[in-house]
């Protein structure tokens, strides 16, 4: 393929994605044929939106999510493991059966999001807010709770201390 002809490609691949009917990230990723089931690993995705994305099974592994809108995302069996979503908004967003081991919670809004199944193990959550969450056992949200996350639906909780630096 000559250089004009790969130019000529990738001018299509943009007008594509440009002029499509749709904002929804999977069927944008499908037009610009990316899977996001394999095309996003280590991604930087910073401060996009990704409100009621469907991502179910995607493989984010190692992306960078920091400040994304995830909120009302489907993001059920989707690995991200390792994930930076520090400052993000899941709020709403299904996890069920997601991995977040290893990932970057801090400061994450997660209120009203589903966590059944969910993997946090070695997952950061200092200033992570949870609330209304279904799928946390008592037993993981004190271990939350002791990890450094804020339950704003719990007696006593930490969501109104200002913290200083």
């Amino acid at each position: 393929m000559t250089d004009e002809e790969s130019l000529q490609e990738l001018q299509d691949l943009i007008r594509g994605v440009v002029e499509a009917q749709t904002d929804d990230f999977s069927d944008l990723a499908k037009i610009a044929g990316l899977n996001p089931d394999e095309d996003f690993v280590g991604a930087d995705l910073s401060g996009v939106n990704l409100r009621i994305a469907d991502l179910r099974r995607a493989n984010l592994s190692d992306a960078d999510l920091r400040r994304a809108n995830l909120s009302d995302a489907d993001l059920s069996h989707a690995n991200l493991s390792g994930v930076n979503l520090s400052h993000a908004n899941l709020s709403g967003a299904i996890l069920s059966d997601a991995n977040l081991s290893g990932a970057n919670l801090s400061g994450v809004f997660l209120i009203g999001a589903i966590l059944s199944g969910a993997i946090l193990s070695g997952a950061e959550v200092e200033n992570a807010r949870f609330g209304d969450n279904l799928g946390i056992s008592q037993a993981m949200k004190l271990d939350l709770i002791r990890r450094g996350a804020i339950f704003e639906d719990s007696p006593g909780d930490r969501s109104k201390v200002l913290t200083g630096v």
